[in-house]
């Protein structure tokens, strides 16, 4: 009798266990990373749940990853994990995979046991990794056709399958399936997977389920973003923040019944990046949504006083880009809506203000020709970045002015209108600075073209001195060489890191604002790049927060040395909440079935 009632307890099923779900407040030095609306995803939760691992930053803004056990209080950083970002945790729970963004975008794999990070991958490397149950890395290439994979211990990069594509689209996010027979990945409109300026919203993302021997998609649904589920479920986000599930099959890598809703309220930012993890035990972990905060463009002095250019201008906008007429009477900024951006142009202080740019998908970074009667800015059309021009005043038709192999980024015409210059796209951590003499030549050629990223050009005024961003030194810093011979010397201007570099205009003084965009610093260039001295000219007020963007300067100095900037008073951009559910399979469950 005992043993049948041993065996009936036995047989008995297992109550289900409470779902609990609560907000967590990371401390100050410890809190996610957040640096807009093109931020890439933070979390990873081990497959116990038992532990997260996160992308936050250090003391000089750097991004790196965070390991916080659920059983402490604390979290500690993980050495090594500088400039990461998109922690995946192996299936082992042992050992966590990033991508890290320093000397171009290179295949990270950290012990949790301690060690320093290991490089698997250092080239060839599209988009974010999926640990596969073969203890392989898997990745797409830079094309975002074929995946690629890699041993998780080091070893040769192989090309996998090209997935079966449609004209127009990119793949992101991918996802290995547990079998290993397919992965998951995200079709985005390739207009929009290299935007990520400001706020401007990706649109028809489709979530795909491809076989790994094929190449053909099996399943498909419109979302942000996918993930298997070790409940047996395609769990997929949408572009309007809803947590959505469906039952599938991974043997025949099907749906087998139709998707359900689940929880509102998920952080979907561009080109469907997602912060949501799920352990194989069912613990959810995801952020809440996060804006960007309205701007006002504001005249700041010397000695850091503000100013709103013009009262009545206040719009709930995303502003990114801003640039001052030669003469400082009006200003080209970009204005973005809900779903493309464009160049409009202001009369200082407080004249009209008309729109510019009515084509493309996404219009920016405005430069002013020297005599002011042009605009050129960059335009995202058909899936790539080309430079456009147009009269200041909107009259006359818009016509191309570059049409190049490599996406075109930030345009600097110099001050007697014989130069341009311009900033393009080159190999992951390759970006390179162009110039051509404007009626010379037919295409620009190679100024400063090295093995790192280097960018945002800004051309003394008299043309004598070119002053850049690179990354050479393992961070962003400014550096000036003489132009147009720029090999005949190198000077580096910041020593603690440094972007956005910008001339005063009569060309005495080189500022630069420091990485956190929180203070601008001046160089005094009378003596040349190689007598500079260099001293912190503007802390900028602690209860105003300005807008900062290390590839697209955002600010300007004005003839009469003021500077203008846009100012977010007392509210800057802001991160979602970091929101863990526990037991949520359980709801899964009821809601859609096992």
């Amino acid at each position: 009798m005992l043993l049948l009632v041993a065996a009936a307890s036995l047989l008995r099923p297992e109550p289900p266990r409470p779902v609990s779900r609560f907000i967590v407040s990371l401390p100050d030095g410890e809190a996610l990373f957040f640096s807009g609306q093109g931020n890439l995803p933070r979390l990873a939760i081990a497959p116990n749940g038992s532990e997260l691992v996160y992308v936050g930053e250090d003391a000089g803004r750097r991004t790196r990853l965070w390991h916080r056990r659920f059983s402490e209080l604390h979290a500690q950083p993980l050495p090594g994990t500088e400039n990461a970002w998109v922690p995946m945790f192996a299936p082992d729970g042992e050992r966590v995979a990033f991508i890290a963004s320093q000397d171009g975008i290179r295949v990270k794999v950290a012990s949790l046991g301690g060690g320093p990070p290991m490089t698997v991958a250092d080239s060839g490397v599209g988009s974010t990794v999926t640990w596969g149950p073969d203890d392989h890395l898997y990745f797409l290439d830079p094309t975002n056709r074929i995946v690629r994979r890699v041993p998780a211990g080091g070893g040769a990069v192989e090309d996998v399958v090209t997935l079966e594509s449609s004209e127009g689209v990119n793949y992101e996010w991918p996802h290995m399936l547990p079998s290993g027979r397919g992965i998951v990945v995200t079709a985005v409109p390739s207009s929009e997977t290299q935007q990520v300026q400001g706020s401007v919203r990706s649109r028809e993302l489709q979530v795909h389920v491809f076989e790994l021997e094929s190449g053909e998609s099996r399943a498909s649904v419109a979302g942000a973003q996918g993930f298997y589920s070790a409940s047996g479920h395609l769990v997929y986000v949408t572009q309007e923040g809803t947590l959505m599930a469906a039952p599938f099959d991974e043997r025949r890598l099907s749906l087998t019944g139709r998707p359900t809703s689940l929880l509102e309220e998920v952080d979907v930012r561009v080109a469907g990046i997602t912060d949501v993890a799920i352990s194989d035990n069912g613990t959810l972990v995801y952020t809440s949504p996060s804006f960007n905060a309205p701007e006002e463009p504001a005249w700041i002095t010397r000695a850091g006083a503000a100013q709103k250019i013009d009262p009545d201008w206040v719009r709930d906008v995303e502003f990114e880009g801003i640039a001052l007429s030669p003469d400082g009477s009006r200003l080209a900024v970009v204005i973005e809506s809900e779903d493309r951006a464009d160049v409009w142009v202001k009369q200082l202080d407080r004249g009209p203000l008309s729109r510019l740019t009515f084509e493309g998908d996404y219009n920016g970074y405005p430069a002013w020709t020297a005599d002011g009667q042009y605009i050129s800015y960059g335009s995202l059309r058909n899936g790539e970045w080309n430079t456009w021009i147009k009269r200041a005043d909107g009259s006359g038709p818009e016509e191309p002015l570059l049409d190049l192999e490599r996406d075109i980024w930030v345009t600097e015409w110099s001050r007697n209108g014989a130069w341009l210059l311009v900033s393009v796209e080159g190999p992951p951590g390759t970006d390179d600075i162009l110039a051509m003499r404007v009626g010379v030549d037919s295409v620009p050629t190679p100024v400063v073209a090295g093995a790192f990223d280097e960018y945002e050009p800004a051309l003394s005024p008299n043309a004598r001195w070119l002053a850049y961003v690179s990354e050479e030194s393992g961070q962003a810093e400014v550096y000036v060489r003489p132009f147009p011979n720029t090999a005949d010397g190198k000077w580096q201007i910041s020593t603690d890191g440094g972007n956005e570099p910008a001339w005063s205009r009569d060309g005495s003084e080189l500022f630069f604002r420091s990485l956190d965009g929180q203070s601008i610093s001046v160089a005094d260039m009378r003596g040349g790049p190689s007598s500079a001295s260099r001293r912190v000219l503007l802390n900028l007020p602690p209860q105003n927060d300005y807008e900062a963007n290390q590839r697209n300067r955002l600010y300007d100095v004005a003839p009469d040395g003021r500077f203008v900037m846009l100012q977010r008073p007392g509210t800057p951009d802001v991160s979602g909440e970091l929101v863990i559910v526990q037991n949520w399979f359980e709801e899964l469950n009821e809601r859609i079935g096992s």
